[in-house]
């Protein structure tokens, strides 16, 4: 019902209270099997099969985290066994350093082997014939000395390379 008041501009409604009922949240009811139907039991395959695929995937999981630590560990191994190789290795480099010094040689020969170096009468220069090829090819570096000496006798260089090679020879 609207009611009006003098001076003022807006306008009263009033309500009349009703009661409504409260609306309660309840139960869906059971539902009863109609005569003549089959209930068919809730299926327990499901939960089985999600635990049976759980456990697969567990041990997938634990397999392959195995399968990282074993590999790490042959890392490390590997690792060890390449930090003990590096070191030999430097170790055998020393020792072949030492033994090709000349000085370290000729020390050892003469301490642990009882080895002296000739004297001059020990020593004896044998000259022997040379071979065809060796003839051959000696007969020929003449020849070519000769030539080059030859072509550079009319300039200076030419001059000073032939003694150079003449006093290689």
């Amino acid at each position: 019902m609207v009611a009006a008041q003098k001076g003022s501009t807006a306008r009263k409604i009033e309500y009349q209270n009703e009661k409504r009922p409260q609306l309660r949240l309840a139960e869906p009811p059971a539902r009863m099997p109609q005569a003549g139907r089959v209930v068919k039991p809730q299926s327990k395959a499901k939960p089985i099969v999600l635990l049976i695929l759980g456990f697969i995937l567990a041990i997938v999981v634990v397999t392959r985290f195995s399968i990282i630590a074993q590999n790490a560990n042959q890392i490390h191994t590997l690792k060890n066994e390449l930090s003990e190789v590096e070191k030999k290795t430097a170790s055998l480099e020393h020792q072949l350093n030492s033994v090709q010094n000349l000085d370290v040689v000729m020390n050892e020969a003469s301490k642990s082997l009882a080895m002296n170096a000739p004297s001059e009468d020990q020593v004896r220069y044998v000259s022997l014939p040379m071979t065809p090829s060796e003839a051959q090819a000696q007969a020929q570096a003449q020849q070519q000395e000769r030539e080059s000496a030859s072509a550079g006798s009319t300039s200076p260089i030419g001059e000073f390379f032939s003694r150079v090679v003449s006093w290689l020879d």
